[in-house]
């Protein structure tokens, strides 16, 4: 929880603090409207547009209560984990890349048979369950 914590107050980048993950004590499962449109734009960047969805995927609870916070998540899906960790030390970058990995893969569509399976791509995929491509 304290690297959570640290990434949560901020890191200097550039010398400036910055808050690199949004709040951690949550069990949200939504995410703020801009970070689904960032998402679906490193998406489509990174992994080509056969990865994003028609529309974006919202989760809701199983529970009828309002969500008092939003899921963790980076607050800025752009400063992709290999750029990141030259600014954090080993266990921060492993929990910035899972935290990041995890955002992005929510916001992934299942490939279709037309959609270039992501392990040809020259960048790596992340490790979800929809990035692989199904063997029959």
């Amino acid at each position: 929880m304290r690297i959570a914590q640290r990434l949560y107050e901020g890191i200097d980048i550039g010398g400036e603090t910055t808050g690199l993950i949004t709040y951690m004590r949550t069990d949200g499962v939504q995410i703020d409207n801009s970070a689904i449109v960032q998402a679906r734009k490193v998406i489509g960047e990174d992994y080509g547009n056969a990865y994003v969805p028609d529309a974006p995927r919202q989760y809701q609870t199983s529970q009828e209560r309002a969500e008092a916070h939003e899921a963790i998540r980076p607050t800025d899906l752009s400063r992709r984990p290999a750029e990141m960790r030259r600014r954090l030390d080993t266990d921060q970058a492993r929990l910035y890349e899972l935290i990041w990995i995890r955002t992005i893969a929510s916001q992934m569509s299942r490939p279709n048979s037309n959609a270039p399976p992501l392990t040809s791509r020259p960048k790596p995929a992340p490790a979800c369950w929809n990035c692989a491509p199904r063997g029959k």
